[in-house]
Formats: C-alpha cells, structure tokens, sequence
C-alpha cells in the first residue's frame, strides 16, 4: 500500500516535471516569437527611415522641378499611405508584444506554483519515508519484546 502510494506521488512528480518542462519550451518559442517581432520591428523601423528619407528628397525636388509637382504629390500621398500602414502595423505589434510579455509573467506564475507544490509534495515524501522508518523500528522492537516476553 505504501508502495502504491510512493508511485503514486513519485508519477504525480512526474507528470509535474513533464508539465514543467513543456512550459519552458513554450517560454522558450515565445522569447523566440518575440525575437522575430523585435527584427521586423526594427526592419520596420529602418524602412520608415528609408521612407521619411525618401520624401525629404522629394520636397526637395519639388522645389526644383514644377512640371513635377503632381507627380511628386501622388508619390508622397503613397509614402503617407504606406507609412500610416507601417504605423499601424508597429501598433498593432507593440500590442502583440505587450499581450506576449503578460502570458510569458503568467507563465512565470504558474511555474512557481509548480515549483512550489513539487516542494510540498518531496516534503511529505521524506515524512512518509521518516514514518516508515519508525514504523519499522517500532515493529522491530515490539517483535524483540514479544520474544523477550516468550522466553
């Protein structure tokens, strides 16, 4: 029975550590998630770079060149366009991150509490083991009294 009861508590472990460990692997796909999000944030960034450049040359030309001015206007309308696009998406993405970081601190959370119970529980493993040490001392004993007591 005891035995049974140490498996039981030794699969519980188990299961524990396996739970543990594929929450680390989630941990660890979301760290790389937000990885690829912080170098599409950053490719974006120095395209909206690229762009803002792009329109300063534009203005510039404009000044210079009159008989162009309609087209360079449709082209900075597109540049604003795109660039809105951009904005939108590198919102939409600081979002995503943000949304990312709370599950990674929940995750965080449970893991604690997992930690904390596996604690618990190798805790009663040594008292269970502790009792059974005594319960077999003590029956030792009550055997050498029942033979002191039959001789």
């Amino acid at each position: 029975m005891q035995e049974q009861i140490l498996r039981l508590i030794l699969d519980k472990l188990e299961s524990l550590e396996n739970g543990q460990r594929e929450i680390k692997t989630e941990i660890k796909g979301m760290k790389e998630e937000i990885d690829g999000i912080k170098t599409e944030v950053r490719e974006m960034r120095e395209e909206i770079d690229g762009i803002k450049t792009e329109v300063r040359e534009m203005r510039e030309e404009i000044d210079g060149i009159k008989t162009e001015v309609r087209e360079m206007k449709e082209e900075i309308h597109g540049v604003k366009i795109e660039i809105n696009r951009i904005n939108r998406k590198l919102n939409e993405m600081e979002i995503e991150i943000k949304h990312i970081k709370l599950y990674q601190r929940e995750m965080k959370a449970e893991l604690i509490k997992i930690n904390s119970v596996q604690n618990t529980i190798k805790e009663f493993i040594v008292n269970v083991e502790q009792a059974i040490e005594k319960y077999e001392e003590d029956h030792k004993l009550i055997e050498r009294v029942k033979k002191a007591v039959g001789e």
